[in-house]
């Protein structure tokens, strides 16, 4: 918790510090009429930050797994490779703790109840729908209780000793709003510490990972020299060859056709075993050409695979390594975003309770009272507006985005 929010003063407003949302800017699909905003985690940076573990989640971690996506390398290339894969393999673990989407789904489908367990989700990601899920209730229950409050302090409730021993229950008691407010305080700050604890480690494993997929990188100028001795070699030297060979087959073919023909006609039929003899060897020289041209695009076949995967591998790891960048900044606004959520449950908290302990009996019996002064009105519609958007929020949090794509492709 910032020193910020620690030091708040406490007041008698039960209207949320900050209500948690963004305004939303762009415009609606025709036909369409979205909420107005939307839960203030919900940013470009965490879809920067979605996009980036995605990606990092379809990184090969073996060798085998390397070869089989990007082809073979030299053996001289072998610690290169062997080091490139260790890296990636770290910051594939790494993105398998934070968690997305998909994995989510995964595990929801396998246990529906996996977001409304007491306690979260081992992954951050799961952490973070489970805790805007909690909020989503918590908010829930301050607004519902905030709008029916007359049956325990109006003047039907009993004598104003009674109504005050009900509102301070309610606002400070045991499983009181205080307490609520506190546990979804607490709750930020575990997921906060879990989210520093992750920022640290996938900084030093981007660090590493950047020896390979840096725009200088050894992996990167060897895959590149790859795909331009392969071009070179298919255009200059393998492309001619099988341009020939095809070339020599249809004139070895024509050859043995026409000069059997010929011979017969001209001889009229008494020198067929010259014809026959001179029809064999033009096929067989036309069968080696034809084994030799087959031979030839065989392996321009398996060059050109060879350099499509080497040309998905310079894919891969350039897009990688533009999406590096993005991580610190979406985790610092995500944890500056997470303060705020904590220091609102924290202000709401001191709030509560300070009121509970600082009102006479005389004034929390007060129906109007508190209505005016507690700002009840205001404060209920509030907390039900949050509850909407960190409902939304939730909802939203099992879709999978894809915004990997750079200006001038084309969309996946």
């Amino acid at each position: 918790m910032s020193a910020a929010q620690s030091n708040s003063v406490p007041g008698p407003s039960l209207v949320p510090a900050n209500d948690l949302t963004l305004t939303s800017t762009a415009p609606p699909p025709p036909g369409t009429n979205p909420p107005p905003s939307r839960f203030l985690l919900f940013t470009q940076e965490w879809l920067d930050l979605q996009n980036y573990i995605q990606l990092a989640l379809s990184m090969p971690i073996t060798q085998g797994d390397f070869n089989a996506k990007y082809g073979d390398f030299p053996a001289t290339d072998k610690g290169l490779i062997d080091g490139a894969v260790g890296a990636m393999k770290d910051v594939s673990k790494l993105s398998d703790v934070f968690g997305s989407p998909v994995t989510i789904k995964s595990k929801i489908i396998s246990d529906p109840q996996y977001l409304l367990t007491q306690t979260p989700p081992a992954e951050i990601y799961g952490n973070i729908v489970w805790l805007a899920n909690q909020i989503s209730n918590t908010a829930s229950t301050f607004s519902y209780t905030l709008a029916n409050l007359a049956p325990l302090i109006g003047p039907d409730a009993g004598t104003p000793a009674v109504r005050a021993a009900n509102l301070r229950a309610i606002l400070d008691g045991p499983g009181g709003l205080a307490s609520s407010a506190a546990l979804m305080q607490q709750q930020t700050s575990n997921l906060m510490t879990k989210l520093l604890t992750f920022d640290g480690n996938i900084t030093a494993a981007n660090t590493q990972i950047l020896n390979y997929v840096g725009s200088g990188s050894s992996l990167l100028q060897k895959a590149n020299t790859m795909i331009g001795t392969m071009t070179d070699d298919i255009n200059n030297n393998l492309q001619p060859a099988a341009d020939n060979a095809y070339k020599l087959w249809r004139d070895y073919t024509i050859a043995a056709v026409t000069t059997s023909v010929g011979i017969m006609i001209l001889s009229f039929g008494l020198a067929w075993p010259v014809a026959v003899g001179l029809g064999v060897g033009l096929g067989v020289a036309a069968a080696l050409e034809k084994k030799a041209y087959n031979d030839l695009m065989d392996q321009i076949a398996t060059e050109r695979g060879q350099i499509q995967q080497k040309t998905n591998l310079v894919t891969d790891l350039s897009g990688f390594n533009g999406k590096i960048g993005l991580v610190a900044p979406a985790l610092g606004t995500f944890k500056s975003s997470l303060e705020t959520v904590e220091g609102t449950f924290n202000t709401a908290a001191l709030n509560l309770a300070f009121i509970a302990n600082n009102f006479s009996d005389a004034q929390l019996a007060d129906y109007s009272w508190v209505m005016q002064t507690l700002k009840i009105g205001d404060a209920q519609s509030k907390w039900q507006a949050i509850s909407a958007t960190t409902q939304q929020y939730t909802s939203n949090s099992l879709v999978t985005y894809n915004f990997s794509t750079n200006y001038g492709q084309k969309i996946a």
